[in-house]
Formats: structure tokens, sequence, C-alpha cells
């Protein structure tokens, strides 16, 4: 009895009608994502449709029941190429799906011309930490998917050093900018402008922060840090205090002064200031402000994301905004008790067993209108593990392959 009931189960889940009514789910479905990646962005149609698991579900449903009705209908016995042909073209389409999303990954490797790199930043979305402490790191990250729509929420708890740190997600905030909100009773804040791989990166500064930026420390109060770029506000003026000698340019005039360390000097607002490699900008915003407001705008695919978190050490709370995008690594920029924290938003770093070298990339354009019509990258495989030094030329429809990588103008994926 019970076998007669599921084998009336699964010929009704796998018949003809069946089959039909999951291409119409299907097409129903890739429709609703359409307009929720219009009106929220790529992240909110994968979270609500694309990688859920009714979707993927109604897949697997729809592959079975077109391997049953191929046998059902004895479409090679009967010689039915036609329909087999289509049968059996959306049978490897899905299966092929499948394995590059659960056993392939893809990600952004960023070349200057005429440089090397080994490595790529994954297009899916990790939250990647380091935590150091006592001169030991620990690393570690968690695979996520912020979106506009859907559940953002986040909380875990590791223990490092023998310490507990406690991780949590408060808010995820679409494409935000952030602007200076005025207030004469407020504290100061600085907005510092430095330069990172997606270009123009800002940060701000208020009185009392510590904070490490891109390598360079920021110490805005009264007690002097040798080791830091000091920035003091007295009498309604900033002053600045290095331990090392710093060059700095007004842009509005290209003079050019040098500030001796371990003394205070003015700060200039509209700026470079330069040490070796360290190089910021300081912005002429309002010297006092009441808070940062975030502006959330609409979510477009290569949009910012930001997400608010709070860690917690040792009882000490901290609550912060981190921002990030696809294919460009986030801000460096926490400090927690014994803690200090690097983290990046949306990607994770993976190393190649190889390299690949960047001669020359060529665009080239439409005659009479500046759009691009074609591109190319001249490459250079270099493989010390076997002496394998290649050149090759990577165009449309003409990829470079290497153990099992694929490498495109602007793309890279894997697949196992």
């Amino acid at each position: 009895m019970q076998i007669n009931l599921l084998k009336k189960i699964l010929d009704r889940l796998f018949s003809t009608s069946a089959a039909g009514l999951y291409m119409i789910l299907f097409a129903i479905a890739i429709g609703v994502a359409t307009f929720i990646e219009n009106d929220f962005g790529t992240s909110a149609a994968q979270k609500v449709v694309f990688k859920t698991r009714w979707f993927e579900l109604l897949l697997v449903f729809f592959c079975i029941s077109l391997i049953v009705n191929i046998f059902r209908f004895r479409m090679v016995q009967q010689k039915k190429w036609a329909i087999l042909t289509f049968h059996a073209a959306m049978v490897i389409i899905l299966i092929g799906s499948g394995v590059t999303r659960y056993f392939g990954f893809e990600g952004m490797m960023h070349i200057r011309q005429d440089e090397i790199s080994n490595s790529f930043l994954s297009a899916d979305t990790y939250l990647v930490f380091e935590a150091m402490k006592n001169g030991k790191t620990y690393k570690f990250d968690e695979p996520v998917l912020f979106a506009s729509l859907g559940d953002n929420t986040f909380k875990k708890s590791y223990v490092l050093g023998g310490q507990q740190v406690n991780v949590e997600v408060l808010d995820f905030m679409p494409n935000p900018s952030e602007m200076m909100v005025d207030d004469d009773a407020g504290v100061p804040i600085i907005k510092v402008v430095m330069a990172g791989a997606g270009g123009r990166e800002e940060y701000f500064v208020k009185y009392g922060d510590r904070v490490n930026i891109r390598g360079t420390v920021f110490n805005f109060g009264d007690t002097p840090d040798p080791s830091a770029f000091n920035i003091k506000y007295e009498n309604e003026q900033l002053f600045t205090y290095a331990g090392q000698t710093f060059n700095v340019m007004q842009m509005a005039t290209q003079m050019k002064d040098t500030l001796s360390p371990g003394e205070y000097h003015p700060l200039l607002l509209r700026s470079m200031y330069s040490s070796g490699s360290q190089s910021l900008f300081l912005d002429s915003l309002r010297r006092l402000a009441g808070g940062i407001k975030i502006i959330r705008e609409k979510m477009a695919s290569n949009s910012t994301g930001a997400v608010s978190m709070k860690i917690t050490t040792n009882g000490e709370e901290k609550i912060f905004n981190i921002f990030g995008s696809k294919g460009v690594a986030g801000r460096p920029y926490f400090r927690s008790g014994q803690y200090g924290f690097c983290r990046f938003l949306w990607l994770k770093k993976f190393r190649l067993p190889f390299s690949i070298k960047l001669n020359e990339f060529i665009m080239e354009k439409y005659p009479s209108i500046n759009s691009a019509s074609s591109y190319a990258s001249e490459v250079t495989l270099i493989d010390n593990r076997t002496n394998l030094v290649q050149d090759q030329r990577i165009f449309m429809n003409n990829i470079l392959k290497y153990e099992g990588y694929r490498f495109f103008n602007l793309l890279l994926t894997k697949m196992n």
C-alpha cells in the first residue's frame, strides 16, 4: 500500500504536466527576480530568489522530471529526436549550472600594466577579520550575503587568545553616503581622503579617536603619540604633530613646506601630507559637527554597501560602519581594547599557485564615437614550479585556460 502511494506521488511530481508547471514557476521566479534586481540590486535578487533553497529545489525537480519523461515516452527507441534534443539540452544546462554553482567560484584579479599578480578577490561575499593581540594574528572569515531585502542578521562569538570576542551585524545600508551634520555644540570631526584599490576613499576621524587607516595611525586628541599622525584642536584651531618628517603641499596654491618632527604645526586643510610611503589629504570640511549621517540610496550591482557592526571584547562595546563593493577590498579601520581589527567587507583574497603578468591592455573604439568596441589583454603566464613562461592574448571567445582556471579580460573563474 505504501509502495503504491509513493509511486503515485512520484508519478505526479515528475509527470509531463508537473514539468510544465515547473517551467512556468521558473519563468515567474526569473521575472520577479528581474524586478527585484532593478529596484533593490543584484544582491537582493540573489538572496530572495537565486540563492534560496526553494529555487534550487524547483530546478532539481524540473531536471528530474525531464529525465523521467525521456524514459517514460521512450524518446530514444521511438526516435523522437527533436523532443529528445530539447529535453537533453535542458538537462545538460541544469546540470552544468549546478556544477558551476557548487564546485566552482569566480573572482576579480586586479593587475596594473607591467605588474605581476598571483591573487584574486572573490566574487562571493565574506566578512574577513584579522585580529591582532600581543604580536599574534588571528584570521577568520565568514561567508555572508547582505542585501536590501531579506534577513541580514549575523551574530557569532570567537575565542581569541583565551578571550571571547562577540561580533554582531546590526544593520545593512545599501549604497550609503556619509554626510556631515552641522552642530556648533558637537565634537570636531576631520575628513581624511586616501587612495584605495577602488580610487578615492573618505574616512571620518572625530575627536578622541585613535584609528589605523591604511597603515597610517591617526590620533585626534590632546595627548600626542610619537608613532601616529597627531591632530589637536585648541582654541578653534587645528594643529598637527608627528614623530617623523612630513612634507605638506597646499592644493590651492601648490606651495610646499617641510614639517619637522616632534613639535606642533598649524594643520592646513585641503592639503596633501606625505612621508615616505604615507600620503593623505585632509579635506576642508567644517571642523565642528554633531555627527555623521548615513544617506541610503538605490542599490545597483556595482554599488558600495555598508553594515553597522558591534564588536564586544572584555565588556567593551564598539559600534562602527564598514564599507565594501564587489571586486574592491573594504576599509581596514578598527581597534578595540587589546585587539586591533583589520577587516574587509564583501570579499576574500585567494592565492594562485602561479602568476599572471599584464603586458598591455588594449581597448579599441568605434570610429567617430567614444564607445569601446573590443578589449584585449597581452599577458604572460608564469609558473615557477615547472619553469613555464607563456605569452597569450586574451580577448572575446579566446580565454586563457590553465589548471582548471579560466581567465577573461576582467574576470577569473575556477571550475573543479
